[in-house]
């Protein structure tokens, strides 16, 4: 329903320019997962795959119609619905926790949507390209180094000293975008030591 109601929100302060699924709808749509869960234990979790696909290709379809109507209310409501979809068979296979906090995200990462905009608008290519590194050297570099000692008294572990410097990169990476984002004054109280700019 959280995400409902963020969805319902955007659409009454006019920022969706056709209606959409609001509360009631993406209720309905988790207790739908949640029961098409319920079936599943029963009959075999193959039906609870085709109960996604299906409902998948249903909101493809609606999707197209729309497209074809001028009605388009965007992928974003699509894909949520589905997340909703499945959030609902999370929750009844006794995942509620983990249902609950990607709903949470999720209703977050749609609210947030002008703040994205305005931050992707104003990405310069040197900072996207400092973004590819820094993902570069922690998931891809970080997990590849083996986490033990060596050297004299096993001083030296790669994985630890590693795991420093994509610390340090991080901190210049994230200070630099709070004094961008946030200004000289406040982004310093985001990050002190946030001086350094990505290296381009």
């Amino acid at each position: 329903m959280l995400i409902g109601i963020e969805r319902g929100w955007r659409e009454r302060k006019g920022e969706e320019s056709v209606h959409m699924a609001g509360v009631r709808t993406f209720g309905l749509i988790g207790m739908l997962g949640a029961l098409w869960a319920m079936l599943a234990e029963n009959m075999g979790p193959l039906l609870l795959g085709l109960a996604f696909v299906a409902f998948a290709a249903l909101m493809i379809v609606a999707h197209v119609l729309a497209v074809k109507r001028d009605m388009d209310y965007g992928l974003t409501t699509v894909v949520a619905s589905l997340i909703t979809f499945a959030l609902g068979a999370l929750a009844m296979r006794g995942y509620e926790t983990v249902s609950a906090a990607v709903a949470v995200v999720t209703t977050t990462i749609l609210g947030i949507k002008p703040i994205l905009h305005g931050w992707v608008e104003r990405l310069e290519q040197k900072e996207l390209f400092a973004i590819f590194k820094l993902l570069l050297i922690s998931v891809v570099i970080l997990p590849a180094l083996p986490d033990r000692g060596f050297g004299p008294w096993d001083a030296l572990n790669p994985y630890e000293i590693w795991l420093m410097i994509v610390l340090i990169a991080a901190i210049s990476f994230v200070g630099y975008f709070a004094m961008k984002v946030a200004g000289p004054k406040r982004g310093c109280c985001v990050a002190p030591d946030a001086s350094a700019r990505p290296s381009g």
